[in-house]
């Protein structure tokens, strides 16, 4: 069509030329000309209304199509803003579209239906309120051994939402003689207030090889002083070698803008649905070995090792039973899974440090046990060697004494056999002397009777007869 319109319009020109040629014989040259500035005006126009058609045609040939995905985008605008049941065809766009990647954006056997904005606005609420308030990218200060504060700056949160490029581009521009627009919104504080409790993490991503090379939790502090671009910080709990290393670690990287910190209102809380959608590659990317494997167990059939902490019952829905309920009533157990305790690290943060520092106590203790131990036996060392001395002394005075012995036996026996033949001397001379003197009353009893017989007795009685 478009070649024999080309093909007409061309006969036209070709005919007007040589019509207008052919009158030159009987037209003035002003006429000439005049004919043939209409002919050439009457082209371009020509042109240019069908150059026109063409455009319309090309942008009003889209407007159907446009009007109905207009249609389209209004109908799952409404579905997203007040909710659609399932069989609403603007659901099923809605699940195809990009943003939610084929997956239902709710769920359809316990809700039934898509929910409306105001809906998905409380849920998100009640998360927020459950995570708290958190504030990203906070840069810490200098810290002071002295007092053990720490000055850390907070990003202000701007109260104006963020501008759309593509509606900002399509705005008509504004309106020389109209009143000023309204100065944007200034930043708001960032609310926190003198002695609040914080949570404080390192931003970046966890090393499970190396816990300690990568972003690490840093502890939990007391607001004690607040402004309008930042906090200053004072650990709740008292700062030990490990923990003070770490915290001046995290500041000195933060200084070298390495590393940012996350402020958490309250402990992030643990769930079974933080990890469900990550792969298995993904889980042992953030987890240390020692416990990926729980994470990637979780919900897979439990074995005859796990205990009852470790696994949970489910009837033929997939529901899960309580263990009381399973307990009394075992038929309604279809399928027992395995189930990972979920951790309090609110609480488990706080035990574990008070169980380092009940470690680090009897740590210290056992090396003053033992460096006493060590005095101990240094002291022993210099008593085993003064007793040694001593032993050799004494030995040597025991051989003396030995030898004085046995001079004092030898010199005892000889006194010991003088004092025998003494003896023996004195019972010797005992009796000689017992014998003369026997001898010597002998013999005076005879002088006596020789006495008296030689000499007259004077009266009746004798010297013999005296007594």
């Amino acid at each position: 069509m478009a070649l024999v319109l080309q093909i007409v319009v061309l006969l036209v020109v070709l005919i007007g030329l040589i019509t207008i040629i052919m009158s030159i014989k009987n037209w003035h040259w002003a006429q000439m000309v005049l004919a043939l500035s209409i002919f050439f005006m009457s082209l371009a126009t020509l042109f240019l209304g069908m150059e026109t058609f063409r455009i319309h045609r090309n942008i009003r040939k889209a407007i159907p199509g446009l009007e109905q995905k207009l249609a389209d985008v209004e109908e799952e605008n409404r579905a997203l803003q007040f909710g659609a049941r399932n069989e609403d065809p603007a659901v099923m766009r809605i699940w195809t579209a990009e943003i939610f990647g084929g997956e239902p954006p709710y769920d359809a056997e316990a809700e039934g239906r898509m929910l409306s904005t105001s809906a998905w606005t409380t849920r998100l609420q009640d998360l927020a309120r459950a995570r708290g308030r958190v504030w990203r990218n906070a840069i810490p200060g200098a810290f002071n051994q002295k007092t053990n504060q720490i000055a850390v700056t907070i990003a202000p949160q701007q109260q104006a939402p963020p501008v759309d490029p593509d509606l900002a581009a399509a705005e008509p521009p504004a309106d020389p003689a109209a009143a000023p627009a309204a100065a944007p919104a200034a930043p708001q504080g960032h609310g926190l207030t003198p002695d609040a409790i914080i949570y404080v993490f390192e931003n970046g991503a966890p090393n499970p090889a190396a816990p300690d090379q990568g972003a690490q939790y840093i502890g939990e502090f007391k607001v004690v002083q607040a402004n309008d671009v930042g906090v200053m910080l004072e650990p709740v709990q008292a700062l030990n070698q490990f923990t003070g290393n770490r915290l001046v670690k995290s500041i000195q990287a933060a200084q070298q803008q390495k590393v940012t910190w996350s402020l958490y209102e309250l402990m992030p809380a643990d769930s079974h649905e933080l990890f469900a959608k990550l792969d298995e590659a993904a889980k042992r990317s953030l987890l240390p070995a020692a416990t990926v494997e729980e994470y990637l167990r979780q919900g897979t059939p439990a074995t005859d090792d796990d205990d009852q902490y470790h696994r949970a019952a489910f009837d033929e829905a997939g529901n899960q039973i309580g263990a009381d309920d399973a307990k009394a009533d075992p038929s309604k157990v279809n399928q027992w899974r395995f189930d990972r305790p979920l951790r309090d690290y609110g609480y488990l943060f706080a035990e574990q440090m008070r169980e380092r520092v009940v470690m680090e106590a009897d740590v210290a203790a056992l090396k003053q046990q033992i460096a006493d131990l060590a005095t101990a036996q240094a002291n022993a060392k210099k008593l085993e060697a003064h007793r040694t001395s001593e032993k050799a002394v004494l030995a040597q005075d025991l051989n003396f004494m030995e030898r004085d012995l046995a001079f004092v036996k030898k010199l005892l026996a000889t006194i010991n056999s003088q004092i025998a033949n003494a003896k023996s001397q004195a019972s010797d001379l005992l009796t000689a002397n017992a014998s003369m003197a026997q001898s010597l009353i002998d013999k005076q009893l005879a002088e006596l009777k020789t006495i008296d017989e030689r000499s007259p007795a004077p009266a009746q009685r004798s010297l013999l007869n005296a007594q």
